[in-house]
């Protein structure tokens, strides 16, 4: 198995089509065929189902996606220690999030404006997340306020780069795709989904359920791929942010919820014990002004 296959397969589990899978990865539709052809052989189970033009995953196929991501994940991080052990480590910053599709537009933006520096930016483990620890790996942490420890919040220098709102995101031929805002009472008809993320973004979801005297309805975890998949088919509605449109390049709908003024403050932190590099503060500087002067 290679790394190529699981890149071919990830991106046909997002599009759900080889053709478009194939240009945005700049081959040829045979290649990616062939490859998954090769990857489902090796597995030895299918892994979409095919239903006109169009591959859908299976059970099979999304319990494979959840490892293909996280083996992925593994190597961004393995690149990012490598990275930092050679000569040319202080040209290199590693940034760990806790929420990655909020961040993907700033990230391109800065390899954009700086491509003599190296930037990695990887999930932050929930293992650290609970110990409440900033590995040496990273250089900042992009994150929620109550994504963090006290106890880290506390060891970090940190500033508030801007407000996020809870939002739902939905296929533009959804029958709430033109409103202007959406109450969480009329939710509780639809299928709902959110990406899988930490559990703070789950527990804020929750409370805001609870401030509103509304039932917890069931809501089903996925990875940001199949949830955008789920919604591209019109078959769900996925729980995100408005902050999350500026990274989907889909032709989705994000939809502010009705939640009494709620905002969630995202923040940087970096270590208070460890003097940024040149490249490091080129980052702390651009983000500063990519958001604090909008």
């Amino acid at each position: 198995m290679e790394i190529t296959q699981l890149k071919y397969f990830m991106a046909v589990a997002k599009t759900g089509k080889i053709v478009i899978a194939a240009d945005s990865l700049f081959v040829t539709p045979p290649a990616i065929s062939t490859s998954i052809a090769q990857l489902e052989k090796e597995l030895g189970v299918q892994l979409f189902t095919r239903r006109a033009n169009r591959l859908q995953l299976n059970k099979q196929g999304e319990i494979f996606l959840g490892y293909a991501e996280a083996i992925l994940n593994s190597i961004n991080h393995a690149r990012t220690e490598i990275q930092e052990s050679m000569e040319n480590g202080p040209q290199h910053i590693a940034v760990a999030v806790t929420s990655s599709n909020l961040w993907i537009d700033l990230i391109s933006s800065f390899s954009l404006e700086y491509p003599q520096l190296t930037l990695t930016s990887s999930t932050m483990p929930n293992s650290d997340l609970i110990a409440g620890t900033f590995s040496n790996r990273y250089s900042f942490i992009l994150a929620s306020d109550g994504d963090l420890t006290p106890k880290l919040v506390e060891e970090c220098n940190s500033l508030l780069l801007f407000h996020d709102c809870p939002a739902i995101m939905v296929n533009k031929a959804h029958p709430l795709a033109n409103r202007e805002t959406v109450s969480l009472s009329e939710l509780t008809e639809q299928r709902l989904i959110w990406p899988r993320t930490n559990q703070n973004f789950a527990e804020r979801y929750y409370q805001l359920f609870r401030d509103s005297h509304i039932s917890i309805p069931m809501i089903c975890t996925y990875s940001y791929l199949i949830c955008q998949s789920l919604v591209s088919q019109n078959a769900a509605v996925a729980l995100t942010t408005m902050q999350a449109q500026n990274a989907c390049m889909e032709d989705f709908r994000f939809i502010p919820l009705e939640a009494n003024g709620t905002k969630w403050a995202q923040r940087i932190y970096w270590r208070k014990d460890a003097p940024l590099t040149d490249a490091e503060l080129a980052f702390h500087d651009f983000i500063c002004e990519y958001y604090l002067q909008k």
